[in-house]
């Protein structure tokens, strides 16, 4: 591309591979490309891909709801609307993914009265996740300390104190088993509920 820009001569071989480079291998990105993070960045990823194909509005709809994530995918169902463009659907779907995440979609105006006629789309999600959750993932933090760079499985203060304390402590219980101060039987002393079988 850049020797047609300076007035080079280019092969035909030359041309048919840039342009089968820029066009095909678009198209293949844009029907593997799925939503696997915020509908935002996938719409900008679709968008980006999309641009230059010259695919009919309808084409890029329907590719465009194909790669949305299940729940988005059934609200934009459940709300029947007929888009007629790209935008239309990418402008519907954010507030539905925002919502579905718990995200703060309020903006300035959260003093606004809900429509009573308006679906309630917080029904389709699972596990509502505060404003604060999603601050804090958002930010990459921990949900126990608030700091940054480790994960769940990897918390720094995850019981690894009690952990010793439980060993050494079954250990000595062991120990008194195989010394025989602890033993089934009769002479065991009183039963858990003390003097409830007396």
């Amino acid at each position: 591309m850049a020797k047609i820009c300076t007035n080079q001569p280019v092969t035909y071989a030359e041309f048919t591979s840039t342009f089968e480079s820029m066009y095909y291998n678009t198209e293949k990105e844009l029907g593997a490309l799925k939503q696997t993070k915020l509908v935002a960045h996938y719409t900008h990823q679709f968008v980006l891909n999309a641009h230059n194909l010259g695919w009919e509005a309808g084409t890029l709809i329907s590719q465009y709801q194909q790669g949305l994530k299940r729940e988005v995918r059934l609200a934009l169902v459940i709300l029947r609307v007929q888009f007629t463009t790209l935008d239309e659907v990418t402008n519907l779907a954010l507030p539905i993914n925002n919502e579905l995440s718990g995200l703060d979609t309020s903006g300035a105006n959260s003093n606004a009265t809900p429509d009573p006629n308006a679906m309630d789309l917080s029904a389709f999600c699972r596990q509502p996740v505060s404003n604060e959750k999603a601050r804090m993932m958002h930010k990459g933090l921990s949900f126990k300390c608030g700091q940054q760079g480790h994960i769940a499985r990897g918390y720094p203060g995850k019981g690894k104190g009690k952990a010793p304390a439980k060993i050494s402590k079954l250990k000595e219980e062991l120990q008194l088993w195989k010394s025989g101060a602890k033993r089934f039987g009769k002479g065991s002393g009183k039963s858990k509920n003390g003097a409830a079988r007396d």
